[in-house]
């Protein structure tokens, strides 16, 4: 679902999970794990550097055809342990100059299934089918991981 208010975009995904909010969290937070699913479509996961704690960041970089081609980075603002993170999001480059986003995600449910709930807050109007699509290709490449 998508919103536009004033200047911003909002995306907004619901998706349950077969795991615990433990292990979806962990998936947002581990190197190893985030460089597995983190990846938009058409790219190839390059090097992955992640400072898991508030004020800590995380840098992601993107290839195609072994070549880099996007960076996505940014910093923690909250974590919660096991029901929310709060992360600013940029491109680099940023050929839509949205600048910095801002990604809320809460983690809510019992030991076997968990609700994740995905905001991103877009600074200015913005076609965004593209990264909803984005999100929910990488959310679905997640839910494999966690499924082995």
């Amino acid at each position: 679902m998508e919103e536009e208010i004033k200047d911003k975009t909002l995306i907004y995904l619901k998706r349950e999970f077969p795991c615990s909010a433990e292990e979806l969290f962990k998936a947002f937070l581990k190197e190893e794990l985030f460089s597995k699913w983190f990846c938009p479509p058409g790219f190839e996961a390059g090097n992955f550097n992640v400072s898991p704690f508030e004020g800590g960041g995380y840098k992601c970089e993107f290839l195609k055809e072994g070549k880099h081609v996007l960076t996505i980075k940014g910093e923690y603002k909250e974590i919660k342990k096991f029901s929310r993170l709060i992360f600013t999001l940029m491109y680099d480059p940023d050929h839509s100059n949205i600048g910095k986003c801002i990604i809320t995600v809460s983690f809510s449910g019992s030991d076997s299934r968990t609700t994740l709930v995905l905001n991103q807050e877009i600074n200015g109007k913005i076609e965004s089918s593209g990264r909803t699509k984005g999100w929910e290709f990488m959310f679905g490449v997640l839910e494999k991981l966690i499924i082995k």
